[in-house]
């Protein structure tokens, strides 16, 4: 038999092994110069920065207890509904009801606003009231039907007579886009205090006297862009959500209204959260009287 000649592997020159051939393929990095080191040192101190910044503003350990305890859980309300809500509707904090005789619901808003602010600073001996409120606005800037021309001339008057230190008007953008953002500054207002709150009066809010969670209609909301609808002021007094089996849950704002008792329910009434249909909200500030 014929010898088997075993065939030598030539081994070629170029073979890399797979851990040559990856660290070929990585690129090397150069060390960072020191001013490279600079900028992103300067990075991490301004993430963190803004870190403690937003941390300031969250409630402290101390204020959680007394954030939380102006939430009311409702399971079987008279809105027949399973509620959450955030209010300011209780602790007699507001003032009695009042029944809207004429366009004056800007004298009974501002009124119980500040009454509402008294109560929670603790104030005794409170002397304002919503006739003085209207005798103090000179009729040369109300309507016959007692409608304020300008809400400047109100603030003027409770400022000149010491009554606030100020009352400031947060306006809803024109842009869309930023009126979630318009809604977060309102809703972090009403942890302060309660607001008056500018709203259009659209017709449909009429139709259940208050008892359902108010909305405009589709024809309605067409309808202002080429038409103006009433403004009316009210007390925005919380706010929450509205859980019904079967459906997606609707937010919605609590608002202390000037129709009196039967108006709603004892005078709050709601309506939808999340659509734009809060056009102004008026912050006032008072100085703690001794």
């Amino acid at each position: 038999m014929g010898k088997t000649q075993k065939r030598k592997a030539s081994a070629s020159p170029s073979t890399e092994t797979g851990d040559d051939a990856l660290k070929k393929k990585q690129k090397i990095r150069e060390p960072k110069s020191q001013e490279e080191m600079r900028k992103s040192f300067k990075e991490v101190k301004d993430i963190c920065k803004n870190i403690r910044d937003l941390l300031k503003k969250l409630p402290k350990k101390t204020d959680v207890p007394g954030v939380f305890a102006k939430w009311q859980k409702t399971t079987q309300s008279k809105w027949s509904k399973s509620t959450h809500l955030y209010s300011w509707n209780k602790n007699d904090i507001l003032a009695g009801q009042c029944v809207q005789t004429e366009d004056n619901c800007w004298a009974i808003s501002f009124y119980r606003q500040w009454y509402a602010l008294m109560k929670i600073k603790g104030v005794a001996g409170a002397n304002l009231t919503i006739e003085k409120i209207m005798d103090g606005v000179p009729l040369f800037y109300q309507a016959k039907n007692r409608t304020l021309k300008s809400i400047q001339h109100l603030v003027d008057f409770m400022k000149n007579e010491g009554y606030v230190e100020e009352i400031l008007v947060h306006n809803k953008p024109e842009e869309e886009s930023q009126s979630e953002d318009f809604e977060g500054l309102v809703e972090r207002l009403l942890l302060d205090a309660p607001l008056v709150v500018e709203i259009d009066q659209f017709p449909s809010y009429f139709t259940s006297q208050g008892k359902d969670l108010l909305h405009p209609t589709s024809t309605e909301l067409k309808r202002q862009a080429y038409e103006e609808y009433p403004s009316h002021l009210a007390l925005l007094t919380g706010h929450g959500y509205l859980l019904e089996e079967g459906k997606e849950p609707l937010e919605f704002w609590e608002l202390y209204d000037s129709y009196g008792i039967d108006w709603g329910y004892s005078g709050l009434t709601w309506i939808l959260k999340g659509h734009g249909l809060i056009k102004s909200a008026y912050e006032m500030r008072v100085n703690r009287q001794e």
